[in-house]
């Protein structure tokens, strides 16, 4: 879409492929529009922000790049930018993938609104150098009373797991310094760690017997991108745990019969987006990015509001599918 609005001649290349050797997807775009400066180049990726050169552009939000980026990166996948001022740009994502049919995704579907657990509280143990994964996690975790610690490679895991003692470890396997697999051959020595709990999360095992130790060593696995009713069921399996639930909150007229202003279809796409990852987070940034924006966008922004501190995605995309 930027590739078409910033080009007004010469050509656009779209490009797909798939790397076997490194189960890498690649996708590129590349233009000969106006080309971005040096200087410039990083902030493009930020929520709100646009640059078009010499040629003025008033159209869309500049969240597209903002939210493509990260949700590649949630995937454990890059984007990056190499362009030149009247030259083109050319953008290119880069993600890990695996067989989809090589997972188990056989869950159910949790249908309420998950408020606490029964029982003590539980700690978590965090084991991530991806800030995007961790921040969702802790924004799905922290509400529902969880005790969080965070470690951002396996060395450092280890260094907090006998001053933690956490009940669950939510592990990574491509870190720096120690991976996911050291991280646990070593942690399943000790046996004062032994009734830890440890469910793997990743994107990046490709190699088939690679894939089937990390799995078999953790007590179970969830793919990344995260899907948060996929961990809720994991975690109830592997800490034999019960939640406690709320009935999901329904929109009443009395909200609807208030003025409500909708915001531009460019947000109200990215809120739908970030629904359907469960990125609570992220859609609570874009509603409070929007109302500091304008305040008139407050009552649109309170009812997507109300499903969101209730992890209700469904309910979010039911309401945004009715205004667009």
């Amino acid at each position: 879409n930027n590739a078409i609005k910033f080009t007004d001649e010469g050509k656009i290349a779209i490009r797909a492929d798939f790397i076997e050797t490194e189960s890498t997807f690649v996708f590129e775009v590349k233009d000969t529009g106006v080309g971005i400066p040096q200087d410039k180049q990083a902030e493009i990726f930020e929520p709100f922000i646009q640059h078009a050169g010499k040629k003025l552009f008033a159209e869309g939000t500049g969240l597209g790049l903002s939210i493509t980026k990260k949700l590649i990166e949630m995937m454990d996948g890059t984007l990056t930018l190499n362009s030149q001022p009247d030259k083109g740009s050319l953008f290119r994502a880069e993600i890990p993938l695996q067989r989809i049919d090589e997972f188990d995704r056989k869950m159910n579907q949790v249908e309420n609104s998950i408020t606490a657990y029964e029982g003590d509280r539980k700690k978590v143990l965090i084991v991530d150098d991806n800030n995007t994964n961790v921040s969702f996690l802790i924004s799905v975790l922290e509400p529902i009373d969880f005790i969080i610690a965070i470690a951002e490679n396996g060395l450092i895991g280890l260094q907090k797991l006998p001053i933690f003692m956490p009940d669950l470890v939510l592990l990574d396997y491509r870190m720096p310094v120690m991976n996911g697999m050291e991280f646990i051959q070593i942690a399943k020595q000790n046996p004062e760690f032994k009734d830890i709990k440890i469910i793997g999360i990743s994107a990046t095992l490709h190699q088939k017997e690679l894939k089937k130790q990390f799995h078999d060593l953790c007590d179970d696995f969830v793919p990344k991108p995260i899907d948060s009713d996929l961990l809720f069921n994991k975690m109830k399996e592997v800490l034999n745990m019960e939640w406690i639930y709320e009935n999901l909150p329904v929109i009443d007229e009395l909200a609807l019969s208030k003025e409500v202003i909708f915001p531009a279809n460019d947000l109200i796409s990215a809120l739908a987006a970030c629904a359907d990852i469960g990125d609570f987070n992220g859609i609570n940034q874009l509603l409070e990015n929007l109302t500091k924006e304008n305040a008139n966008y407050a009552n649109f922004s309170n009812i997507i509001k109300k499903y969101s501190k209730n992890y209700d995605r469904d309910g979010i995309m039911k309401f945004l599918n009715t205004i667009q």
